[in-house]
């Protein structure tokens, strides 16, 4: 896996239930928020929520789940197609804990229900680069 990655500037979550805007408010000092909601899609909200799995920490006021590594590349890759996490999703190791022909085949069928499947990029492209990269 590469060792020199792209920081976030922030944390993108999901919000399984309606919090007050003071609430959000708190998040939004820390540089959280719920764009992801926004952005996302594809796949349903409702699938991406039956895959997360609890990040097995312990907070006093919340519980943390984690999303699929599937969804985690969809959100990536469909809708804006940033270069940037495009390049994300080939060098920072995320596709070597997945199963490339079930991504694919996912990938594939969520990219026709996007806004603008054109701009989606080509995820056999993708994998290629990454397997290219992985051969050196």
């Amino acid at each position: 896996m590469e060792t020199d990655h792209r920081f976030t500037r922030d944390i993108d979550v999901v919000l399984l239930e309606q919090i007050s805007s003071e609430q959000m408010d708190l998040l939004n000092q820390y540089q959280v928020n719920n764009n992801m909601q926004g952005v996302l899609h594809v796949p349903p909200m409702e699938e991406v929520r039956s895959r997360m799995r609890p990040l097995k920490v312990q907070f006093q006021c919340m519980e943390v789940y984690l999303p699929h590594p599937h969804d985690l590349i969809f959100s990536k890759l469909l809708g804006r197609a940033d270069p940037r996490d495009i390049d994300d999703v080939i060098h920072s190791g995320i596709l070597d804990k997945v199963d490339l022909d079930q991504l694919t085949e996912e990938y594939n069928d969520y990219v026709q229900y996007t806004l603008n499947p054109r701009h989606c990029p080509d995820i056999e492209s993708i994998i290629h680069e990454y397997k290219a990269k992985k051969r050196k």
